[in-house]
Formats: C-alpha cells, structure tokens, sequence
C-alpha cells in the first residue's frame, strides 16, 4: 500500500515537472513562426523595404539575367581594327579617340561632351570588391566580381543578396533589362543598360579569370538602341586563354603599319586619317610608346577635338623630356589647339604696375587655372613672369573676362617693345 502510494507520488510529480497544453501551444507556434520568418516573412519585407526605399521598378529589382544571342543588323560600316593587349575590336571610321590609356581607350564621334561614345577597357585579372566594413554581408556575398554577379543577378527572395542587387542596380544607374551571353568558348559577359538608359555596358570575363573587359557604347541625345551596340559588340575577339600544351592558332600576317613619319604626313588627310588612328594606336598599345600618339592628336586637331589634344599634350609631354625636337611637335600642337579655344590679350599699365590680361573662352567647355607666361621686351632685354588665373570657380563656355595682373617694379618700362604670352597650362572641364 505504502509502494502504491509511492507511485502514485512520484507520478504526480513528473505531471508538475511536464510542461501544461497552452505552454506546449506557445513553444510550438515560437518554433513554427522562426523559419517562417526567416524564409517568408523577412524576404517579404526586404524585397518590399528596397522597392519603397531604393525607387526601383518591382521588374528591374525581380528580374533575372535574359539570354542575349548576339547577330550583327546587316548593315555594313566601314571600321579601324584596333588591338589592345590581344583583345581585338572594330570601331567606326567616324570615330576619334579621346582618351588613350595603357589598357583604356575611348572614342567619341564628334568634339562635344555629350555625344555617341564607345569605350574598351582590359585588365589582366577579375576586380574584387572590397567588403571589409561591410559586417555580415561578407558572409553571404564573394569578394570576386565575378562571384558577385552570378550570386547576386539572380537573386529573388534571399535578403542580403536582394540588398546587394539593390545596392548594385542604383550604384550603376541600371534601370532596365540585362542580360547575360557566351561571348565565346571562353568568355562569358553581362550587359547591362547604362544610366538613363543611353545605351549597354558588357562586363566579360575570361573562364580561367586571366582577363576582364568592360565594353560600352552609350549616346545622352540618341540612346544607343541593343542592336546597333550589338554590331559593334559583335567585333570585340578576346584572345583565347594560352595553353603550352596546344600550337598557337594559323592566322594570316598584319599588314606593316605605316612609317611614323607617315603618319604624320598623312594626319590632315581625312580620308588616311582612320588608317593613322589604327595603325598609331595599335603600335602605342604594342609598344607603350607616347611618340606614336602625336599623329593621333594632329588627327584630334584636325578633327577640331582640341579639348581632347590638350589632354593627349599634357599626358604625353611629360614622357618626352630627353625628346627634344618630338618635344617642340607636342608644344606646337599644344599652343594651336589652345589658341583654338581661349583668346588672350594681355595690356600692360605702368601706372600700377601691372598688366590686364583679357580671356575669351571660345570653347563649349568651362576652364581654369590658365597659366601664362607672359613676357615683356625692350632695349634691355626681354623679362618673363608666370601668373595663374581663374583660380577659384570655372570660367564658362563662350564666357570673357579681364584679370589684373600685379607684376615687380620695374618689370615694365615706358620703352616697351612689345609683349607676349603663352599657356603652360590649362585645365578644361567637362
């Protein structure tokens, strides 16, 4: 009887210890709503917190990568064949290269800022993004572009990474269709539209990630419609990656490029001038040369870019120092092209010592910091100063101006022959 009683005791115990029917119900719901949460209720509020906040159309921001098939219109476009680092590409005869770097180059068909404008950049390895202040994030997203793009792209419901593409889309100004292509056996690329929707950018990548290309056609006047961006994109040949196991591919020898010095001859020539521009560029980006880049700024000149030859000056000037008479070419053409866009006249007073110096921009660009040398001549001798104008704010297009000048006692003299100025330098806005 006691043993039973016993029993009874301890069972009545573990009943107290167990946890009651609406304890068993909370635990229970608290277990069921935590993946619910996380796999439902939090991508529900992401996606809906980056529509509101980020302005992002729900077919943008939902969208995947489509299936870009590149085929040329048809219509045929006289071009200039230019390589860069083995990467090939065709561009229009009608287009002037404004910007040439090592691994970059741009070119625009005519001499305003806004216009239709085709870039190539290539570099030897895949960017990475820099993640380190970027917390938990890290966690989910590669450092690798490349990575980055095939994780974030397609991504539609996980949080972080709708973030990261929402972060991407804005950051990149993209706000329409993208897409995704086998470049060729090697290469694979997205496209995307550039901001405003003025045309497409190509990221590319190499399959053993030993090149990265960025390839973008783009116009703010006349957006730049998929397929004319497409037979132009079609002509860009990335070399295949080298294997020491396999001969290198048969391909029939370039025509020699033409003499520098004919180059040079033939730069006012505009039908030669396409030809110039290839064979010039081909051999700055096979030789690393600045002295085959004159032709191409005697091109930009003729073509009316001087904007664009004065940047060409001042990046190759500096290469040539032990140059001398290559030198005295690159200031000719630096002090033509700047006649062309300011005009200056300096009057000396001598009552104050100093002189005015009157500029008229004759350019459709804003301009700064005009260093002049200005030199003064009379029985004596000549005396040279240097001054700097426009040093705060920006001189505007078509805008004129008169700065006085102070200059040492006795620069000026009441026996002057003559004065004269020239720019050492300028900077030009966009």
């Amino acid at each position: 009887m006691a043993k039973a009683s016993a029993d009874k005791r301890g069972a009545a115990g573990k009943e107290e210890e167990g946890l009651n029917r609406a304890q068993k119900v909370i635990l229970g719901a608290a277990a069921a709503f935590g993946p619910f949460f996380i796999f439902i209720l939090l991508p529900l509020l992401t996606r809906n917190h980056l529509l509101a906040t980020m302005k992002l159309p729900p077919e943008v921001l939902l969208a995947t990568p489509l299936t870009l098939r590149m085929a040329p219109t048809g219509d045929v476009i006289p071009t200039m064949r230019v390589n860069m680092d083995g990467t090939t590409i065709q561009i229009p005869r009608a287009f002037t290269p404004v910007i040439i770097q090592p691994r970059m180059v741009t070119f625009r068909n005519n001499p305003r800022r806004i216009s239709r404008t085709i870039s190539l950049s290539v570099t030897p390895r895949v960017p990475r993004l820099d993640l380190k202040n970027s917390g938990a994030i890290s966690l989910f997203i590669p450092e690798d572009l490349r990575d980055f793009l095939d994780v974030i792209l397609w991504a539609t419901w996980h949080p972080v990474r709708m973030y990261c593409k929402a972060q991407f889309f804005v950051t990149q100004g993209i706000g329409g269709s993208f897409f995704r292509t086998d470049w060729d056996a090697h290469h694979t690329g997205f496209v995307f539209p550039t901001p405003g929707n003025t045309g497409f950018l190509a990221r590319i990548f190499a399959e053993d990630r030993s090149r990265y290309l960025e390839f973008a056609m783009f116009d703010e006047t006349e957006p730049v419609k998929l397929d004319r961006w497409t037979d132009v994109a079609i002509t860009l040949r990335p070399p295949p990656p080298a294997s020491p196991d396999s001969p290198p591919a048969p391909s029939s020898p370039p025509a020699p490029p033409l003499s520098l010095a004919t180059c040079i001859g033939l730069a006012a020539n505009e039908e030669a001038a396409p030809t110039v521009l290839q064979d010039c560029l081909n051999e700055f980006f096979r030789t690393g040369s600045a002295t085959w880049l004159l032709p191409v700024g005697l091109v930009m000149e003729e073509r009316k870019f001087y904007r664009d030859a004065i940047a060409l000056c001042k990046q190759a000037i500096p290469q040539l120092q032990e140059r001398p008479q290559e030198m005295a070419l690159w200031s000719d053409l630096f002090d033509r092209s700047v006649k062309k866009i300011l005009k200056i006249e300096v009057d000396p007073h001598l009552e104050l010592d100093q002189v005015n110096v009157y500029i008229r921009n004759l350019s459709k660009f804003p301009v700064r910091r005009i260093r002049l040398n200005i030199t003064c001549a009379d029985a004596t001798g000549e005396r040279r100063f240097t001054t700097t104008v426009q040093d705060i704010g920006w001189m505007q297009a078509e805008d004129e101006k008169i700065y006085p000048v102070p200059t040492r006692p006795g620069f000026l003299s009441r026996r002057i022959q003559g004065m004269s100025w020239t720019v050492e330098d300028v900077e030009i806005g966009e």
